[in-house]
């Protein structure tokens, strides 16, 4: 039965987060894409949110894979990404792309809305969280999806706000 090679998923892992991901994210960071509750003209910058996650998840090499952003007047969209499987269990990934609002109390250095990468921290409003499904999430659907033998039906629901 094929397995995983481990280190080799590593590598992969950790090349896609250095060379994709971090830098998405530097972007990500830069768009200060509140929550509705905090920002009344919310769309505009969710809209650009949604768009760099849509735009890099579609360009994944991952066979079988679907994307679609899912919109209801008023509400907050919803990126559905699915991979085929061949079993019939399912790994459902979460995460959302609003932020809280900039709060105070930030060090002398540091901003909410422009990354900085300080070894291997990353500050920024929007960098961790529930943002792991757009970071880490992906690169583990990247590095166990060349298996022979997939029993996993990984499902990603990218929920954007409070009310998803």
């Amino acid at each position: 039965m094929p397995t995983l090679d481990a280190p080799r998923a590593l590598q992969s892992s950790q090349r896609i987060w250095d060379e994709e991901i971090v830098p998405s994210l530097y972007e990500y960071i830069r768009i200060p894409n509140k929550s509705p509750a905090f920002d009344p003209r919310w769309q505009q910058n969710m809209d650009r949110a949604v768009a760099l996650i849509e735009g890099w998840c579609r360009k994944q090499p991952v066979a079988g894979l679907s994307v679609e952003v899912l919109r209801l007047e008023n509400r907050t969209p919803v990126i559905f990404m699915e991979v085929p499987g061949q079993g019939n269990e399912t790994v459902l990934l979460y995460g959302h792309l609003d932020k809280q609002p900039e709060m105070t109390g930030w060090r002398q250095g540091l901003s909410p809305w422009a990354p900085l990468r300080e070894g291997d921290k990353l500050y920024g409003r929007g960098g961790a969280h529930g943002r792991r499904p757009a970071g880490s999430g992906r690169a583990d659907v990247r590095a166990a999806h060349p298996l022979p033998v997939r029993r996993l039906h990984p499902r990603r629901v990218r929920g954007h706000g409070p009310d998803s």
